[in-house]
């Protein structure tokens, strides 16, 4: 079940995602489940953690659809209460700490910081080192304190996924715990740093996405895109690929190779060079184009 919300109006609404792929305003279908009108995410969660079977009398496809793609997003829980973030819980990011502080630390942030789906993200150019983390966020349903790890997952409402968007020279300028960052996350020899940790978590494979091209699906304009770094600027996965082979034994290397203006003679020698280098480790993920600017590229 899945629940987000739009702005209808100028007003936050509440909306649920039908089994047909199309957005219903969740007061609409609580209606129709004669649970009366519920009109926002905060709401649905107060009204669940008093009535244990509202979700499952919810039936999305009893009201008319939405296009999401036409959809003006609003934060999915655009008024929470509190935003509890967990730094350092990443062993390899407290090795680059000037102090290591040894456990976890949880920070605040305020309701204000939070955007919609495709809303831009301002972020000034004072504010040095900025870092998107795309990360699972627990939406918790009910007050408690006190519980044991056993009963935790009892007060979780759901998840959703944000994109944790943290400037490192704003937020540590008053604050003792900084890090400093290895050079080499700027050079070459951090892909193969990433493919010997995932060989050492026993992943099956690396695997390289690619887009031969600059999209500009959003808004019909390229500027975005490049604003914002989506997927543009992005190196040629082929080469990275026996670089990466190279410090590793055993996990398999892959990366997109699209059949579109490429000569079939060339495609075919590439990837028997890749197999030969990665010692039969390579895999080739085949695609044709999916946007005409690779076409204009050639």
């Amino acid at each position: 079940m899945k629940f987000g919300t739009r702005y209808a109006d100028g007003e936050e609404t509440a909306i649920i995602l039908g089994s047909d792929g199309l957005a219903r305003d969740l007061a609409d279908v609580t209606e129709s489940a004669g649970k009366g009108r519920i009109g926002s995410m905060l709401e649905l969660v107060q009204a669940a953690d008093r009535d244990s079977k509202l979700l499952i009398a919810l039936d999305a496809d009893a009201v008319p659809g939405l296009d999401i793609e036409r959809i003006d997003w609003a934060p999915p829980v655009p008024n929470p209460s509190m935003i509890l973030n967990v730094s350092f819980n990443n062993k390899e990011l407290m090795k680059t700490a000037h102090r290591d502080p040894g456990v976890p630390n949880y920070f605040l942030k305020p309701p204000s910081c939070l955007q919609g789906h495709e809303k831009p993200i301002v972020v000034d150019p004072d504010w040095g080192a900025v870092i998107p983390e795309p990360e699972v966020c627990a939406v918790i349903g009910r007050r408690a304190k006190h519980i044991s790890e056993d009963e935790a997952l009892d007060h979780v409402f759901g998840y959703l996924i944000h994109n944790d968007v943290t400037s490192h020279g704003l937020k540590f300028q008053k604050d003792s715990i900084a890090v400093t960052y290895d050079a080499d996350m700027a050079r070459p020899e951090f892909y193969q740093h990433i493919a010997r940790v995932c060989e050492r978590g026993l992943f099956d494979m690396v695997f390289f996405a690619d887009l031969n091209y600059i999209s500009d699906s959003y808004r019909n304009s390229l500027a975005p895109a490049l604003r914002y770094a989506a997927q543009a600027p992005e190196h040629d996965p082929i080469p990275l690929l026996s670089w990466i082979a190279a410090a590793t034994e055993r996990i398999g290397v892959a990366a997109t190779f699209s059949t579109s203006n490429q000569h079939p003679f060339y495609a075919a020698r590439l990837w028997a060079t890749i197999d030969h280098l990665t010692r039969g480790r390579s895999a080739w993920n085949v695609v044709t184009s999916i946007n005409r600017n690779q076409q204009a590229n050639y």
